[in-house]
Formats: C-alpha cells, structure tokens, sequence
C-alpha cells in the first residue's frame, strides 16, 4: 500500500543518515570509544527497526481476521464478537487454556487491521460480588464490548437491556460471557446476571 511504501523510503533514509552521522563521528574519535558507539548505534536501528514494523502493521489490511490478530498476538483465536466497525477477538496462548488474550481489530471492505492495546478505551471494570464486570470501546468508534465472569468458577446467565447476544467461553477454571453493545451508555445501561440486575453508572447491585 501507499503508507508500506512511504515508511520503507522512511526507513532508507534514516538509515543513511545514521551511516553518515556514524562516519564522521568515527573520523574525529580514538578508536577505543568507537565499540560502544556501535552497539548504541546497533541499539538504536533495532528499536527504529520496531518502530516502523509497528507503524506499518498499523497501517497495513489483512485479508483475514487471524491474519490480523496474529500480527501482535500469540496462540489461537477462540471466539469471535462482531460488531460494526471492528470484530473482538478472544484468543488463549497455545500450551495454556487459562490466559485471556483480547483483542479489538477495525475491519472494512478491504479487511481488517492491526490494533494495539493503546485502541482500547477501559470504559467500565469492576467486581461485585465475585462476578467481574469490564467494558471496552475501540477508539471513538460506537463499537463497545462487555466481559462477564465469576471469579470463583461459577457458571453464569447473563442478559441486558440492550438485547445484546452473549456468547460463552469455557476454559479449565472459568466461564467468560463476550457481548457486543451497540452505542453504550454507562448511566442508563443494566445488565441482569443470574436474576441480578447490576447498574455499572451507580457501581452497585439493584
């Protein structure tokens, strides 16, 4: 794509100006000073090395939703919440079937794209109870998803007045509840979880 194209041009010429810097550098100065310049300079490419790898996966579309979520993320996509503007992927690290990895990837005609943990906005967490309650938005985007789990293992049912449709996710140790909610609103929005009803704009249990 056209940005692929403008940060490899990008990272020529930071790369030629480095190796500029380095030769006059090293003509003016005793050659005992001259190894730990080079692995500070060697330092220096590889975090600038990172940097355009991340602005370019930022920018770049994948064909496919695990294309994408395997761009920064390890393991086996699990569940898949789909919203408007951006799918919630729910993943778990291969070997292990407790770790929660989530992630909120934009998606068009063309694909998806790369986010980072930077996208999501921590909307609303907390814990009443035992069960766990955390909504997150992507971006300013009116794409919101919830996550509903009992800490101590128990299995849950779990309903709101959005009419939103939960899905379950079963590991070893926990049951875990995904729902995508559009155009949340945190006053008026109630969730219902085993005949409870909980009000996240008061933080308390009705």
């Amino acid at each position: 794509t056209f940005m692929r194209v403008i940060i490899g041009i990008s990272e020529v010429i930071v790369g030629i100006l480095l190796f500029i810097g380095v030769k006059k550098w090293a003509g003016k100065h005793p050659i005992q000073h001259r190894a730990g310049w080079g692995i500070g300079i060697f330092l220096i490419l590889l975090l600038l090395n990172t940097v355009f790898t991340v602005l370019g996966n930022k920018h770049q579309v994948f064909r496919s939703l695990e294309e994408a979520y395997r761009c920064n993320n390890k393991g086996q996509i699990a569940l898949v919440i789909s919203g408007e503007e951006t799918d919630m992927a729910v993943g778990r690290e291969v070997g292990t079937d407790n770790t929660q990895i989530i992630a909120i990837l934009s998606k068009s005609e063309k694909g998806w794209g790369v986010s980072s943990g930077l996208d999501i906005k921590d909307i609303y967490s907390g814990i009443v109870d035992g069960i766990y309650i955390s909504v997150m938005q992507y971006k300013d985007t009116d794409d919101y998803y919830i996550e509903v789990t009992d800490l101590f293992g128990n299995d849950l049912t779990v309903r709101d007045n959005m009419d939103s449709v939960f899905s379950r996710y079963v590991t070893e140790e926990k049951y875990y509840y995904y729902a995508y909610i559009k155009k949340f609103s945190i006053e008026e929005y109630r969730v219902e979880i085993n005949g409870r009803i909980f009000s996240l704009g008061k933080n308390e249990k009705i």
